[in-house]
């Protein structure tokens, strides 16, 4: 994890000794994103989206440690603990947001939080992240907390009611392309 405020943003991950140039704008990894999370997403097209994050230099072959460096930029600028628990994790918890289906409340809420218009910019994908993560409340916040309520910790029955309606109106696919698809993709 890097200090945002005084160290320089990453522009590269490490395999084994190699340094290898990685795209850092947001729009790639929004589209690896968005590629990971579509179940019905084309091995061809991911293979794609993954090789275009490289720069340059391609690894010679992909293997477990490209997917981790990978894996670990992805995941921004969060310190996450062994790579196998926050897979698990991810597995147990419902996705909040996708930015295919909330891509409207992403662009609104970047112009109204930080007068940024994602459509006319490049970011460093940690700095999205960061902006991301300290958004005030606005309709893309309000649609991330309704998913991820807990009907079962609400006693009192119609608010249950109500928000099990708002869930299933905001309800988002929760397959994803497993571990094992990703590596039949690369190799």
């Amino acid at each position: 994890m890097i200090n945002l405020l005084y160290e320089s943003l990453p522009n590269s991950i490490t395999v084994g000794d190699k340094d290898f140039l990685i795209n850092t704008d947001f729009k790639y990894w929004i589209e690896l994103s968005d590629a990971l999370n579509n179940q019905d997403c084309d091995k061809t097209y991911l293979t794609n989206v993954i090789l275009n994050l490289f720069v340059d230099e391609i690894p010679n072959q992909f293997n477990s440690e490209v997917f981790i460096a990978i894996k670990k930029f992805f995941d921004g600028n969060i310190e996450t603990k062994d790579i196998n628990e926050s897979n698990e994790d991810c597995n147990i918890k419902n996705r909040i947001y996708d930015f295919k289906v909330d891509g409207d409340y992403f662009i609104a809420a970047f112009l109204q939080n930080y007068n940024i218009d994602l459509l006319k910019c490049d970011m460093h994908w940690f700095k999205f992240m960061a902006l991301f993560h300290g958004l005030k409340d606005c309709e893309l916040k309000q649609r991330m907390y309704y998913r991820s309520v807990n009907l079962a910790t609400i006693s009192d029955k119609k608010e249950r009611s109500r928000i099990r309606k708002i869930q299933n109106k905001l309800k988002l696919d929760q397959k994803t392309i497993s571990d094992e698809e990703i590596a039949q993709a690369l190799w």
